[in-house]
């Protein structure tokens, strides 16, 4: 480029010459370059970070229900094991029921029957309660 003299007249010095403004231009598209890239970059990271949000939401619930079903699991054991213990309870039960002396002093006691030529005395006591309700 002629510096000197421009084809269409004197040159002004403080106009900016070609190659100034063609540097400038270059910056420019530098700048837009970048900042098309940043763009880019953030829009990305974004999506990536959007993603990622979702699969710990993901997995917390996951957990979560995990955790309910464990607590849930628990607490049926305990059930089972109380009804276990029931059902040992009324076999117990069911076995003294079927023995003929047990079911006769049960009569005896709760009925106030009594055999040909005895005697009952009503004494207060809950001994014999307690162990026919516990099964002894």
């Amino acid at each position: 480029m002629n510096t000197q003299q421009n084809p269409s007249g004197p040159r002004i010095f403080n106009q900016v010459t070609e190659a100034q403004q063609y540097e400038i231009l270059k910056k420019k598209a530098a700048r837009r370059e970048r900042e098309v890239h940043r763009v880019r970059r953030n829009r990305i990271i974004g999506i990536f970070s959007v993603l990622i949000l979702v699969f710990v939401v993901q997995i917390a619930m996951v957990s979560l229900r995990t955790s309910k079903i464990n607590s849930q699991v628990s607490a049926s054991k305990v059930q089972y094991q109380k009804a276990e213990q029931t059902n040992k309870v009324l076999k117990g039960q069911v076995k003294q029921l079927k023995d003929e002396t047990y079911v006769g002093k049960l009569i005896r006691y709760k009925y106030y029957y009594s055999k040909p030529g005895e005697t009952i005395y009503n004494l207060p006591t809950r001994d014999f309660e307690l162990s026919t309700q516990n099964g002894e």
